[in-house]
């Protein structure tokens, strides 16, 4: 089997650096909601400042943050979270980023148990300019 090439300019990692020379784009695509400590994992990827953070197919509720059984995976039950969506946005905010772009990609559903309806949702926040809240 053939080995893809990467380009000079994408660097993956296993562990999150202290430092990168200049990160532009975080992208985490459906990987958030299984971070027990996403908290800790956002801060220390927006201490690599980069310049934009994507964070797609993620399941957003109107409701409280909370943690469901993913149950779509034979034989196996795994842990996910389900953002409030203000909150999530207040946390970036937090940060240092902005909302530039929001799009859900279903209509809202309830899982059985759940405090309430969610939809699989993607954002993109771009860094704000210190001391403007312009980006």
């Amino acid at each position: 089997m053939q080995q893809l090439e990467i380009p000079s300019f994408v660097q993956i990692v296993e562990n999150i650096p202290a430092a990168l020379d200049s990160p532009c784009i975080v992208n985490m695509s459906s990987s958030l909601l299984y971070i027990s400590d996403y908290r800790a994992l956002l801060g220390s990827l927006a201490n690599l400042a980069p310049q934009f953070f994507i964070v797609s197919l993620t399941p957003l509720t109107d409701g409280p943050t909370y943690a469901r059984m993913q149950l779509n995976i034979p034989h196996k039950k795994v842990a996910c979270w389900v953002f409030n969506r203000g909150d999530f946005i207040l946390e970036m905010e937090t940060l240092g980023y902005r909302i530039i772009f929001t799009i859900d990609h279903d209509l809202p559903f309830t899982h059985k148990n759940s405090p309430g309806p969610s939809s699989f949702a993607s954002m993109v926040f771009r860094r704000q300019i210190v001391g403007t809240g312009a980006a």
